[in-house]
């Protein structure tokens, strides 16, 4: 059974929430570099637009989260740099949800009933696990009914893909391993290589 419809929706959030973030932060004139930062965010929200309204198969929506990821990117960049800061490090989206934005920390992390893994994480999300609270992870709609991402079935591993390779800083393998769509994942990894 094919879910692209429900993978698709979930990058169609994504982009939306870029575009919100785009819409609530003022075009910067100085200093030029955020200003060509805010410009570079609205091109990769421009070129996730487009994609993600051309996409006809799971495997068109893994720009798409490319994309976001670094209108993301850019978008911390312009806030650092208006406030004097130099360009922020280039991390993967917060592993609970990439509508947090890029992460500001690796931490490790361990799943109910699961094992540590090195996971890229947002400022709030790191806060709740460094009081040994689990971060809720983003909801996907999947056949009608909600489940976390790392629960979802093969037609979101582009989606997911997208937003963290190149894997060189956090592996998609290692962050989802032990998970169904880890499991999705891996088949994908074994069938292109």
């Amino acid at each position: 059974m094919s879910h692209f419809d429900d993978a698709r929706l979930a990058a169609a959030e994504d982009v939306g929430a870029l575009a919100e973030q785009i819409f609530d932060l003022d075009v910067p004139v100085e200093p030029p570099a955020a200003h060509e930062e805010y410009m570079q965010a609205v091109e990769a929200f421009e070129t996730a637009e487009r994609d993600l309204d051309a996409a006809r198969r799971s495997e068109d929506l893994e720009r798409v989260s490319a994309m976001v990821a670094e209108g993301r990117y850019r978008m911390e960049a312009v806030r650092a740099l208006r406030l004097g800061h130099g360009l922020p490090k280039h991390l993967p989206p917060c592993f609970f949800d990439f509508r947090h934005g890029p992460a500001v920390e690796l931490i490790a992390w361990a799943p109910v009933g699961g094992y540590a893994r090195t996971i890229p994480v947002c400022s709030h999300d790191a806060d709740l696990v460094e009081r040994d609270l689990q971060p809720k992870p983003r909801q996907l709609v999947v056949g009608h009914h909600e489940r976390p991402f790392w629960d979802a079935p093969e037609d979101f591993v582009p989606w997911f893909r997208g937003a963290y390779d190149p894997g060189d800083v956090c592996p998609p393998l290692k962050l989802l391993e032990g998970t169904l769509l880890g499991a999705a994942l891996a088949e994908w990894s074994r069938e292109a290589g």
